[in-house]
């Protein structure tokens, strides 16, 4: 799958945090990400991420695009079916840290919430979860599909929060299952109706952390903004 060379928009951004402070902040920087998508964490399915490519692009001397192709495969780690919506929205969430253990404890390089794509308006799904818009996963059962993702990088290799420098980093992508415009009464709603098939996802589920890559050189044609 190739995809245009467009810089990423900065989005809005939760702080790093001081290792001082980290007992005090690392649970209200979770429930913080996770209020402003209005989801709560999904807690049936796991998520492993490949990066498949990365490109570049620049508009500037100081920083540049780096542009992933992503495989996520969505495993359902309950003992229970679990419904999930074929179509899935580049990720929301993306967190980069210089070592997992880093991550972990909520210090990061950059610690993105990406507003995502404008969701389909909620349709008419009827009595039973629709095949080409659903997958039913029986415990232990697996989907695999593909989104873009990326992280906003920097020339210089003197550390700046947001932006990050060439060598190997860890990247945790936050992906929602749910990208319908729907309320939370319909959801429930649906949820319920559903629930004698499986349960609906409609929460975020977190990757773990996988290293990448930017190298000291590498194609990095101007940015098509178009």
């Amino acid at each position: 799958m190739d995809f245009p060379a467009k810089s990423l928009k900065r989005p809005f951004m939760i702080l790093s945090i001081p290792i001082f402070l980290l007992l005090v902040n690392v649970l209200p920087l979770a429930l913080e990400a996770e209020s402003i998508k209005g989801q709560s964490q999904d807690s049936d399915l796991t998520v492993n991420l490949k990066i498949i490519s990365q490109k570049y692009c620049h508009n500037d001397n100081v920083s540049f695009s780096v542009l992933m192709e992503v495989r996520l495969r969505f495993t359902n780690k309950s003992n229970n079916p679990v419904i999930l919506s074929r179509w899935i929205i580049n990720p929301l969430i993306v967190r980069v840290a210089k070592t997992p253990d880093l991550g972990s404890f909520g210090v990061f390089e950059d610690n993105a919430i990406y507003e995502g794509e404008v969701g389909k308006p909620y349709p008419h799904f009827g009595g039973h979860p629709d095949a080409k818009k659903f997958i039913v996963l029986s415990p232990g059962d697996s989907y695999d599909t593909i989104v873009q993702s990326g992280v906003v990088g920097k020339n210089s290799p003197i550390p700046e929060y947001g932006m990050v420098t060439k060598g190997t980093h860890y990247l945790q992508l936050g992906i929602s299952t749910w990208a319908y415009l729907t309320s939370p009464r319909e959801k429930s709603d649906l949820a319920s109706a559903w629930s004698h098939f499986g349960k609906l996802a409609t929460g975020i589920v977190y990757s773990e952390y996988v290293p990448f890559v930017i190298p000291e050189n590498f194609s990095n044609p101007r940015c098509n903004e178009k």
